[in-house]
């Protein structure tokens, strides 16, 4: 068992005890973890969290204990390269449940390549954590280059576990050259109205 299977092993079974029906179902090639989960176990900390499933197997649509609901296309405003989303919950420790979405999509990496924020950019494929950039995860903080207002609800939840989020709007850049000169003549006033 390798270092990052052990860590994530003990992550879950901190949160439930059908931690193995997690683990059974990872594989490099096409389901991985993701999300708050893998960012809480990468940083030693905790946080209340639900178990984010990214998977190319659209046959995959529930865990083998648990209650599921599987959504239409229109139900999850059609996010590019997602092609399929379940919600689920599973039996927790304590005797409450944990929220799992299982996220059918075309391409694991490149939908992590396309989250909100950097550190947000991290899976668990069943033997290693995989990390896009390290730096973000290291320091909880990032760049966002994006005004979107849907943001502002993640950016609160991320600002409250310690992470700092910078957002940093590029002002378009006016080049004089393509900008033609209004210019107003006597001779073209027309006085036909």
């Amino acid at each position: 068992m390798s270092d990052d299977l052990r860590t994530m092993t003990k992550k879950l079974q901190q949160l439930t005890p059908h931690y193995q029906c997690v683990l059974d179902i990872l594989s490099e090639s096409t389901t991985v973890l993701s999300g708050g989960l893998v960012l809480q176990t990468l940083l030693q900390t905790s946080w209340p969290t639900d178990i984010d499933i990214l998977t190319t197997d659209t046959t995959l649509s529930k865990l083998p204990i648990g209650t599921w609901t599987k959504f239409e296309r229109t139900d999850y405003n059609a996010i590019p390269g997602m092609i399929g989303l379940v919600k689920g919950t599973i039996p927790a420790i304590g005797g409450f449940t944990i929220n799992v979405d299982i996220i059918q999509v075309k391409n694991i990496e490149e939908h992590i390549a396309n989250y909100d924020f950097d550190f947000c950019k991290v899976s668990f494929d069943g033997e290693e954590f995989h990390i896009e950039d390290c730096d973000a995860v290291n320091s909880k903080s990032c760049v966002v280059k994006t005004s979107k207002t849907n943001l502002e609800n993640r950016m609160t939840k991320y600002k409250s576990r310690g992470f700092k989020i910078t957002v940093d709007i590029p002002t378009p850049t006016v080049i004089p050259e393509l900008v033609a000169p209004l210019v107003w003549s006597d001779e073209e006033d027309d006085e036909s109205f």
